[in-house]
C-alpha cells in the first residue's frame, strides 16, 4: 500500500479515515427491513436440526453456546464492515466493482490472489453443503409421503429431487425464485407449530427427564459423549446463523448505513431468542427429538399436506445456492473461455452440485449431521476466522504506512491487532477442534450404518 494512495484517503490533521460521500451509494432498505432480511436468512431449513442439538448437547450448555455464537457473529460482522474503512480510495473502488464475493475481494487486498482463491474454494464448499442439506431435507420431508403412497421406504430419492430442481437453476433471472424464501419461512413456521401441537398432544402427564446438561443416555465415556454432542450442536447453530459471509451485501442495501450496528445486534439476538425458545420448547415436550424435527409429525392429513408444501419449497429453493456456486466458477474463467465453453462449464458445475450433493445426502444418515459438518467447517471459518484476520492485516498495513514513527498510534494499532490476533487464533482453534469432532462422529455413524 503506497504512501501516495494513502494520502488520498487520510488527512494529516485527522487520525481516522475520511469518509467521502461520493464513494458510497445509498441503498433503499430501511433499518427494520434489513433486520428482517437478516433474520430471514438465519431462519432456514437448518432450524429443523436445532431441537436435536438441544437434546443431545443439553439445554443449558447449548443455550450458552448459542448466546456466545450470537455475540461472535456480531463481532465478526462489525469487524468485516470495518475492513472497508481501512481501504484507500482506489482499493475501495476496486472492491466495490469486483465481481468476486465481498470476502474474496477483501482477501485479495489483504492476503493476495491465493487468499482470494482459498476463500472462493471454501465458499464453494459452503454452497455444496447447503445444496446437500436441502436435498436431505427433501428426503426427510417426503419420506412419510413416499411410504404412504407406495408402501415402501424412500431410497435414493434425492437423485429424483436433484433432477426435478436442475431445470430451475437454468432460468436467466433466478431472482424470481427469491419470494420462495418467504414461502419457505412460512412453511417452516407452520411445520414447527404443528410439531409442537402434536408433541404436546402425545405427551403424557408423567414426569419427563429433561436433558439440561447433556444427553440422556451415555456410553462408557460420558465426557466424550457430551463433547461430541456439543460439537455437533455448535456446527448446527453456526450453520443456522450464517449471515457473516454475506453481511457486506446487507450493509450496501441500507438507506442509513450508520444504523447498521443496530440491525446486526437486533437480528443476531432476536434470532438467538427464537432459536432458544424453539429448542427448549420442543425438547421439553419431547426430550429425544430426531435429527430432523419433522419426523415428529404423524401421518395425518394436515401434517402430510404441510410436508408436501415444505418439500416443494426445498426443491424450488435449491437453485438459489446452486447459482451462487456456479457464478464463483464462471467468474474464475470468464476471461479465458468462450461463451459456449462457459455454458458447458456452468452446466458441469450444476451437475456437480446437484448430483454430488445427492450422493452425499444419500450416504450421510442424518440431516443434522450434514448441517453440523457444513456449519463447523465452512460457515465457522468464513464467519469467525476470516473477518478478524482480514481486519487485522488491513489495519497493520494502514497504520504501518501512515504512522511509522508515532508511538501512540503504534500502541493503538497494537491494541486493535491484539484483539484481531486473539479472535483469529481462537476461531482457528475452535473451528479445527469442532470440525474434527464432528467428522469423527459422522464417520462412526457411517460405519455403524454399514
Amino acid at each position: 500500500m503506497s504512501k501516495q494512495n494513502q494520502t488520498q484517503l487520510y488527512s494529516a490533521d485527522e487520525h481516522i479515515p475520511l469518509r467521502k460521500a461520493e464513494r458510497e451509494e445509498s441503498g433503499e432498505q430501511s433499518t427494520r427491513m434489513t433486520l428482517i432480511s437478516m433474520m430471514k436468512c438465519s431462519i432456514g431449513t437448518g432450524v429443523l436440526a436445532i431441537p436435536h442439538s438441544y437434546a443431545t448437547g443439553g439445554i443449558a450448555l447449548m443455550t450458552v453456546t448459542l448466546l456466545f455464537l450470537a455475540a461472535w457473529n456480531v463481532f465478526s460482522s462489525l469487524r468485516l464492515i470495518g475492513c472497508e474503512h481501512l481501504l484507500t480510495i482506489e482499493e475501495l473502488r476496486n472492491y466495490r466493482q469486483s465481481t468476486e464475493s465481498p470476502l474474496a475481494a477483501l482477501a485479495r487486498v489483504a492476503i493476495g490472489r491465493y487468499g482470494a482463491g482459498l476463500v472462493e474454494f471454501v465458499f464453494f464448499g459452503l454452497v455444496f453443503g447447503v445444496v446437500t442439506s436441502y436435498l436431505k431435507a427433501c428426503h426427510d420431508t417426503a419420506a412419510p409421503l413416499v411410504m404412504t403412497w407406495t408402501g415402501t421406504p424412500a431410497q435414493n430419492d434425492v437423485f429424483i429431487y436433484s433432477a426435478l430442481s436442475l431445470p430451475l437453476s437454468l432460468v436467466r433471472d433466478v431472482g424470481r425464485l427469491a419470494p420462495v424464501q418467504t414461502l419457505g419461512l412460512g412453511a417452516i413456521c407452520i411445520c414447527l407449530i404443528m410439531v409442537m401441537y402434536y408433541t404436546y398432544s402425545d405427551s403424557t402427564q408423567n414426569k419427563r427427564i429433561i436433558p439440561w446438561l447433556g444427553p440422556l443416555t451415555f456410553s462408557s465415556h460420558p465426557a466424550r459423549d457430551v463433547l461430541m454432542a456439543w460439537a455437533q450442536g455448535f456446527g448446527v447453530l453456526s450453520f443456522c446463523f450464517g449471515i457473516v459471509p454475506i453481511i457486506p451485501q446487507f450493509q450496501r442495501s441500507m438507506r442509513h448505513r450508520n444504523h447498521f450496528g443496530i440491525a446486526v445486534y437486533g437480528s443476531c439476538f432476536l434470532t438467538f431468542a427464537l432459536y432458544a425458545i424453539l429448542g427448549i420448547c420442543i425438547v421439553y415436550l419431547d426430550p429425544t427429538p430426531p435429527g430432523n424435527v419433522l419426523y415428529e409429525l404423524p401421518p395425518a392429513t394436515a401434517a402430510l399436506a404441510a410436508r408436501a408444501v415444505m418439500g416443494l419449497v426445498c426443491i424450488v429453493s435449491i437453485p438459489l445456492p446452486v447459482v451462487a456456486g456456479v457464478e464463483i466458477i464462471l467468474k474464475r474463467f470468464a476471461t479465458s473461455l468462450q461463451t459456449r465453453n462457459l455454458f458447458l462449464l456452468g452446466l458441469a458445475a450444476r451437475l456437480l452440485l446437484y448430483f454430488g450433493g445427492a450422493f452425499v445426502a444419500a450416504k450421510v444418515p442424518s440431516f443434522s449431521q450434514i448441517v453440523s459438518i457444513v456449519g463447523a467447517a465452512a460457515v465457522s471459518f468464513l464467519s469467525f476466522v476470516l473477518p478478524p484476520l482480514l481486519h487485522g492485516l488491513l489495519q497493520y498495513y494502514t497504520r504501518k504506512s501512515l504512522y511509522p514513527n508515532e508511538l501512540r498510534w503504534r500502541l493503538l494499532a497494537n491494541s486493535f491487532l491484539s484483539v484481531d490476533f486473539f479472535a483469529t487464533i481462537l476461531g482457528a482453534v475452535v473451528v479445527t477442534f469442532v470440525t474434527y469432532l464432528v467428522t469423527v462422529q459422522v464417520m462412526e455413524d457411517l460405519r455403524q450404518q454399514k
